[in-house]
């Protein structure tokens, strides 16, 4: 399967990671490599996470961090669609970019 980010995914990832490197720079490696590596999971396992609270989309919790990967599978295609705290509302609309990668 493929993977692809959307804009707004990537943004929230770095985002994620500037506000942790404000306080520790190793802790905020230390969780986007956890983001990278459990996402990119998906394309073995795209069925791991729970169905979404936004419908039509799935949610990874990203183990041994408070975030969630919201994404939407289509045919052989993964999409991430953002990464939000667990604690955080769902957005109830997610638009997607046609051209993100």
């Amino acid at each position: 399967m493929e993977l692809k980010w959307t804009a707004r995914a990537r943004d929230d990832r770095r985002e994620i990671y500037d506000h942790i490197e404000q306080e520790r720079v190793r802790t905020a490696i230390t969780v986007d490599n956890r983001i990278e590596e459990q996402v990119d999971g998906l394309t073995r396992f795209p069925g791991k996470g729970r169905p979404g609270r936004v419908e039509g989309t799935r949610e990874l919790v990203i183990q041994r961090t408070p975030f969630i990967a919201l994404y939407r599978i289509a045919g052989e295609l993964i999409r991430v669609l953002r990464i939000i705290r667990g604690a955080q509302e769902r957005p109830k609309e997610i638009i997607e970019e046609p051209d993100d990668n």
